[in-house]
């Protein structure tokens, strides 16, 4: 019920993530975030986007939420958000998920799902919040 700003969150690591409720990859990287979020409480962010619901009310998105035990904010972006950074990844494929620094630049990006990265994912999350 809430606008986020990723300016707002400056001075943090920030994970997005660009997801669709229909999309199998996403559901399943969906608990590895849920792990991050959780293991790295208040270091990190992580925003879930919902692409599939742009136009739609956000109380159709609460039974997903729920059901995917998601205790990270969730989205729903609009248009032109999602159109930014499908551009920066030449494609509008999801999920798309991007790992931001703590002066807000993309840092890091990945479009697709497998959990064969999910530990090079944690590797850059660790160096970023590393950083000074």
């Amino acid at each position: 019920g809430k606008d986020i700003k990723l300016s707002d969150l400056k001075g943090k690591v920030v994970v997005l993530q660009f997801f669709g409720t229909f999309c199998e990859p996403c559901k399943a990287e969906i608990p590895f975030l849920e792990k991050l979020y959780r293991k790295y409480n208040g270091k990190i962010e992580i925003i879930g986007l919902c692409v599939d619901y742009i136009g739609k009310s956000p109380a159709e998105l609460k039974d997903f939420v729920k059901s995917m035990n998601i205790s990270y904010p969730v989205v729903i972006p609009d248009e032109n958000t999602w159109y930014q950074y499908a551009y920066i990844t030449e494609t509008d494929a999801i999920p798309q998920t991007f790992i931001i620094d703590k002066e807000g630049y993309i840092r890091y990006f990945n479009v697709g799902y497998t959990p064969q990265y999910d530990p090079l994912f944690e590797k850059a999350v660790e160096e970023l919040l590393s950083e000074k």
